[in-house]
Order: C-alpha cells, then structure tokens, then sequence
C-alpha cells in the first residue's frame, strides 16, 4: 500500500529521532562506565596510600605516659600526613609525650619518647611521706629527690622519677608519694633519709622538672655518709625509724635534734644551729601550707 509523502517524511523523522537518541543514550552510558572505572581506580590508588596511625583522644602534657585509653586510631592518605608519624605497632609500654600536645594531634617519632630497656627485676613501688613536696605536686610529674644540707651543699639522691600520689576516699594524699625504685635507688634514699634524719637542719625535698618529655635525667650526686653507712650496719631498723622521725618532723612546728659528728659543723655556733633549725622548720612549714592550700583549691579539702 502506497503511502503519502507526508507519512514517509514523518517515519523517517521518527526512526532518526530514535536512532540519535540511541547515540545520545549509548554515548551516557560509555560516560558513565568510564566514570565509574576511573573512580573505581582513584579509590583504589587512595586506599593504596592509607596509612594507620594514632590521634591523641585529649591534651596531655610533657612527660605523661601514652596509653592506648589515651589513643584512637586513624587512618589518613599518607601524603598527608608527616612521614614520620607512629603506626599502631609503634607505641610500647613505657612510651611518653616529649611535649605538651593537644586533642587530635597526630603523634609523630619526635614526639614520644621511649623506654630504654624493660622495667628491672627489682623495680618496686615505694611509698614514702617524709619528703618536702612543692605546693602544685601531682600525679605524673617527674621529679628529683634532693637533700638540702646545713653547711648549704645539696645533692641529687635520686633522679627523674614519676610521681603517683595516692589518694584517700578520693582525695590526693597532702604528705605521701608512691615512686617506682630499684633496690639500688631504695638503699641510696634510705641512707639520704637517715642522714637527713641525724642531721640537724637538713631535709629531703622534691623539685619538678618542667619540660620532662625533653629533659634528660640529672645525674645523682649523692653518696651516703661514712657515719650513715655505719649506723645502718648496726641498727638495721634504723631506717624505719628515720622516715617515721622526717614525717614527724615535716609535720610538727619543732624539729627534731640529734647531735652527732655530722652536725658538728652546725653546733659549733651556739646560736647558729637554733637559727638554723627554726629556718628549716619554717620552710618546710610554709611549703606544706602552700600545699594544703592548693589541694583546698582544687576542692580536695
């Protein structure tokens, strides 16, 4: 059957039409597939360079010990972040913060220190309450053990020690101290108790270091006295006695004397040695009111 002009004209239009829409749509389809494969490979290149690291859950100061509470870990494209950041498998135990650092922060190498070696075989937890502590003491700082003596030498007993303060129905302990000590820094602090004990104007006193992360430890420069070392030998339970004396005497308004040879420099003033012990007993005296007060402060009291 013949059809019009009018008609071919209008099927032919009709079948181009579909024809080009059929282009338009294949030419969409080949678009999007190669879209798709190229997106597929740009996330395939980006978890190729994701790498696994730590981010820091809250501040914490120089010299505080980093723990996996204190960590969640991320994962970041590697060229963002610095070349030098710690995986997982990079934090042990022992591991601290060399700086102050803030919430988020990413931690780096430069930034932790680590422990030299495994804890000692004789590594022990000591409690001790006969020291004079600095007014804002608190757990986690790092701290030397000094003796102050009357003719005005000072000596590092013991050197770079994190503090932990015990605390009581919640509360801070004003006076005691927990620190971790080898058998070797236990008789050396004992023997410094003793002679602190004996020697008139004299006392062991805490100081902090303020940048622990990045400060090495001192080098102690104690050695027990002669006259020390003898009377332990003799009275092994001297010891005791000395750190029952010191917090006595740290907690009292008058200190206790003992004469013997090691004072003798002291006594050989008649008014000298009362001067001496009242200045003493006054410092450290203050030292613990500027305590108690800033525990009070911080609503401990």
């Amino acid at each position: 059957m013949a059809t019009n002009p009018m008609q071919r004209k209008a099927k032919n239009s009709f079948l181009l039409g579909f024809l080009l829409m059929l282009l338009i749509a294949a030419i969409a389809v080949g678009f999007l597939l190669l879209q798709l494969v190229q997106s597929k490979k740009e996330m395939e290149s980006l978890k190729a360079t994701q790498k696994a690291t730590y981010a820091l859950k809250q501040d914490i100061a120089s010299g505080t010990p980093i723990t996996t509470e204190l960590l969640t870990p991320v994962t970041s494209d590697a060229r963002a972040i610095p070349t030098d950041a710690i995986t997982p498998a990079g934090i042990t135990e022992g591991s601290t913060a060399r700086i102050n650092l803030t919430k988020g922060t990413i931690l780096t190498a430069n930034m932790v220190t680590t422990p030299e070696g495994q804890y000692a075989n004789d590594l022990r937890l000591q409690e001790y309450n006969m020291l004079v502590l600095p007014s804002q003491l608190a757990s986690q700082d790092y701290i030397d053990i000094r003796l102050r003596m009357p003719t005005g030498a000072d000596y590092i007993v013991v050197a770079k020690k994190m503090v932990e303060i015990p605390q009581i129905a919640g509360v801070d302990s004003q006076d005691s101290i927990w620190l971790k000590l080898t058998e070797e820094e236990i008789l050396t602090l004992s023997n410094a108790i003793v002679e602190a004990y004996i020697t008139e104007g004299s006392y062991l006193y805490v100081n902090r270091y303020t940048e622990p992360g990045m400060q090495t430890a001192a080098t102690p420069t104690y050695l027990p006295n002669n006259d020390v070392i003898r009377l332990m030998e003799q009275d092994p339970n001297i010891t005791t006695e000395a750190k029952n004396a010191l917090f006595t005497r740290n907690n009292s308004t008058r200190g206790v004397i003992r004469d013997n040879g090691i004072s003798a420099i002291v006594n050989s003033q008649e008014n000298g040695s009362d001067n001496l012990v009242k200045g003493v007993t006054e410092e450290i005296t203050k030292s613990k009111e500027e305590r108690q007060k800033y525990l009070e402060d911080l609503g401990g009291y």
